[in-house]
């Protein structure tokens, strides 16, 4: 009998512990919570960082875009200055304005009595000169002291404006 009772012991120790690997086994379940929360990151992450280059490429595409219109722009200006001196140069020719003074304005030469020629002696203009100089430095000399009175006054008025 102790045999059969040890017997019967052993497989009651033996079930117990059989048991308890099972709920052990149970409670061992693996949760997969923090590797999903880390791949979701990854992904967030590498979509984020997609659309962040996607901008970029997209803002250098439209800044060529600008360029090439500015540089169609330039291209135009350059070829309206190209005709406007070619049409400076034709109007600057004398021909051309004497034949559009004829033609357009019906203007025509002088006659010799409506010719009026005009002496003038150079000592008058010498003078003339000399006075017109100076009332230039006159009125030079006024304006610089006006200016100077008006400099300082404007200074001490803006420290009180601070």
């Amino acid at each position: 009998m102790i045999v059969a009772r040890k017997n019967y012991n052993n497989a009651i120790e033996n079930h117990q512990q059989y048991e308890e690997k099972k709920v052990k086994k149970k409670k061992v379940k693996r949760s997969y919570r923090f590797e999903k929360i880390v791949l979701g990151i990854g992904v967030i992450t590498v979509l984020s960082l997609s659309l962040m280059l996607l901008t970029r490429f997209a803002a250098v595409t439209e800044v060529r875009h600008r360029v090439n219109h500015l540089n169609k722009q330039l291209e135009q200006l350059e070829t309206q200055k190209e005709h406007l001196r070619i049409e400076v140069e034709r109007v600057s020719k004398s021909r051309w304005i004497e034949k559009e003074a004829i033609e357009r304005l019906s203007m025509q030469y002088p006659l010799p009595e409506q010719v009026l020629y005009i002496h003038v002696d150079p000592t008058e203009i010498a003078k003339l000169s000399h006075q017109l100089q100076s009332n230039q430095e006159q009125l030079d000399f006024k304006n610089s002291s006006n200016n100077i009175f008006g400099e300082t006054l404007n200074r001490f008025l803006g420290f009180f404006r601070i």
